[in-house]
């Protein structure tokens, strides 16, 4: 039996006690806390590692120079963040589609209609987010694969899986296929890393204009590079959909000793291969060995990530793992709130729409910097969340999904005085 097939027999296994459609959750109307604490929990993975290209420190080279605590930094990062996070809030992306679309076979829906209204709603923030904050946006990205999603649907979970799998290994395929090619040319092409950052730098340290010319030059050089990785994404959204449909999640303690040995087993195969993946960026052949590691990257981050779902749903089995459950969730219920203020605040101290600190900061001062940072938003968070259902950027979002009508009719719903009326 291949691994596919294996994965997608465990995943029919917990599917056979699931029979609806859609996600066993959609029918009850309240959240799953684990779910609300991940996204809470990978904000913290998003902001490490998006906060060295906004500031100006996002250059391979400092993985070799630069203090002993730089060095340490840029590894830790490479090792522990880079293309972990992604890849988890890609899984909670695929997650909660099968709880915002339960009735997934019946095209005239309205909560498909509605979905369709919110991936336009995730486009044009994703946009106003690329260009004017961050050329790295995301949520370009998932509105587009989102798309895809929709169209599959009716997939069966087994399918979902296999077909993940299959987009993986034919990245990992690619990309060794890529460092092959380089390692045979006697001479490695010019970097124009170099050129790029110095074009930044003088971009980013100039007028709001500037930035924004910038961002939008940085987003059209990397679409090529973007479509490549969306295959990563949309293979963890269809692992998430999976889990989604079989209902994980919904008795956590149920499945603790699988989960243990997930995240036993998902640390020894992810922290090797990040190890690994960090020598091949930064090591002496940095540049020759990059697209191996890159391959190697694709294999191993999934294990990685799921070391962190395993981690973060056991805390409730901890002394203080409520509380922390509680705090991470507040966050991850405006999840699309704090990416955005992320980008906006990481913005305003490095380039030139504020105090234009652009490549004057390391990266060990950045990791505290952010590490601070988050938890002003786990604190903001738990605040706001205490007093209103939704952030500033969800409820826009809801009202862009609901529609003028739909909206209205919610909100005089939810007002005693409209109705009693």
């Amino acid at each position: 039996m291949t691994l596919p097939e294996y994965i997608g027999t465990v995943f029919s296994a917990h599917y056979r006690r699931t029979p609806s459609v859609g996600h066993p959750q959609a029918s009850r109307g309240s959240r799953i806390e684990e779910i609300d604490a991940l996204r809470g929990f990978a904000l913290f993975g998003i902001i490490i590692v998006n906060a060295p290209v906004i500031a100006g420190v996002d250059n391979p080279s400092t993985g070799a120079d630069g203090t002993l605590a730089d060095q340490i930094a840029v590894w830790l990062v490479t090792i522990f963040f880079s293309a972990k996070f992604y890849l988890l809030f890609a899984f909670l992306f695929g997650y909660s589609f099968t709880i915002q679309v339960p009735a997934l076979t019946r095209n005239r829906d309205p909560t498909v209609l509605r979905f369709r209204r919110r991936l336009v709603g995730i486009f044009l923030l994703g946009l106003a987010h690329a260009v004017l904050f961050y050329p790295g946006d995301i949520l370009i990205t998932y509105s587009v694969l989102g798309s895809g999603l929709l169209i599959l649907r009716a997939i069966s979970i087994r399918c979902a899986i296999r077909t993940a799998a299959y987009l993986i290994v034919f990245l990992t395929v690619t990309f060794l296929s890529v460092g092959t090619y380089v390692l045979s040319l006697d001479q490695i092409p010019p970097d124009s890393a170099q050129i790029l950052t110095a074009e930044a730098t003088e971009a980013y340290l100039g007028s709001p204009y500037s930035v924004i010319s910038m961002n939008g030059e940085l987003y059209l050089r990397n679409l090529g590079s973007a479509a490549v990785y969306s295959l990563n994404v949309f293979s963890a959204f269809l692992v998430g959909f999976a889990a989604g449909r079989c209902g994980l999640f919904l008795n956590p303690s149920s499945g603790s000793r699988t989960a243990d040995r997930v995240f036993l087993i998902g640390a020894l195969i992810g922290v090797p291969g990040a190890i690994f993946v960090a020598a091949c960026t930064y090591g002496s052949y940095g540049r020759d060995l990059y697209y191996i590691g890159q391959a190697v990257s694709v294999l191993t981050s999934p294990a990685l990530s799921a070391t962190y779902v395993c981690f973060v749903i056991r805390l409730r089995h901890t002394r203080y793992g409520g509380s922390i459950l509680r705090t991470l969730g507040s966050a991850g219920k405006m999840s699309l709130t704090n990416y955005l203020a992320q980008s906006i605040t990481l913005c305003v101290i490095f380039t030139g729409y504020g105090f234009g600190l652009y490549g004057k900061v390391g990266p060990a001062a950045l990791c505290v910097g952010c590490f601070l940072f988050y938890l002003c938003q786990l604190s903001y968070s738990s605040w706001i969340m205490s007093r209103t259902r939704y952030g500033p950027a969800e409820a826009i979002l809801r009202r862009i999904t609901l529609g003028h009508k739909e909206f209205n009719l919610v909100r005089k719903s939810r007002n005693p005085a409209s109705s009693a009326k």
